[in-house]
């Protein structure tokens, strides 16, 4: 009989310590994740000062080049769904559900917007956690390497 009850005890202890380290894992990664938006959003900032700074220098010249205005344009707009994806990732491991309509997060199940009331629907295709890192790496490491050479 005690060794039942000690059993019983010694799993339910097991128990919760796996589920503190399964939660202490999601935060280390939910960390990871925001620290990569952070420097994708740093990214975008960065673009939007380039683009600001080459057009005010085009219009001062008379010297218009719609073809690098379109470049940093594509590139602000690769970022922002790459942070997109991010923002989608780390909703997704709080449990959550980001509005494609406003932005706002909701509960997981949720079919309304709570903010808005827009449909909440579930994205056809999932998105790969290691493809974002991948891109978000290569495009932070080109962020750095322009800036470097600035």
């Amino acid at each position: 009989m005690e060794s039942k009850v000690f059993d019983d005890i010694y799993e339910k202890a097991k128990s919760v310590v796996d589920a503190t380290a399964k939660k202490t894992s999601d935060m280390v990664e939910i960390s990871k994740l925001k620290i990569e938006a952070a420097k994708v959003e740093r990214a975008i900032s960065s673009r939007y000062e380039e683009l600001g700074s080459n057009v005010y220098l085009m219009k001062k010249g008379d010297d218009y080049d719609e073809e690098l205005v379109n470049y940093i344009c594509t590139e602000i707009d690769e970022l922002k769904d790459t942070l997109a994806e991010l923002k989608g990732i780390i909703a997704d491991k709080r449990n959550m559900v980001i509005c494609p309509e406003c932005g706002a997060k909701n509960a997981k199940g949720s079919i309304f917007c709570s903010k808005c009331g827009d449909k909440l629907t579930k994205e056809a295709e999932t998105t790969c956690e290691a493809c974002v890192k991948e891109t978000v790496a290569e495009e932070v490491k080109e962020d750095t390497t322009s800036e470097n050479n600035e």
